[in-house]
């Protein structure tokens, strides 16, 4: 799989840029980059998802790239956008 990268667009207005790559229908699995990250995954990590059949699945925090700001954002804010994009997903 080629990695497809779109915006998910939230109940409050906002807006969160992802990127999928490995298996379509694979097992999925979301990955967070760290402080400061990006969508962004490593080629390596690429190839091994679609050797063990597994859609990886990588997001922009809120304010880098192509994803909104969240005025007041704190860690836990996070659950709720992986949520919404697991929602999306529907997985």
């Amino acid at each position: 799989m080629d990695t497809k990268t779109h915006t998910i667009y939230l109940e409050d207005k906002r807006k969160i840029r992802i990127i999928e790559a490995g298996q379509p229908n694979g097992i999925p699995i979301l990955v967070h980059n760290g402080t400061p990250g990006s969508r962004l995954l490593y080629q390596p990590w690429i190839e091994d998802a679609e050797n063990r059949g597994i859609r990886l699945i990588s997001y922009e925090r809120p304010g880098y790239g192509g994803s909104s700001r969240l005025i007041g954002r704190t860690v836990a804010s996070a659950a709720a956008d992986v949520a919404s994009i697991a929602e999306d997903l529907n997985f």
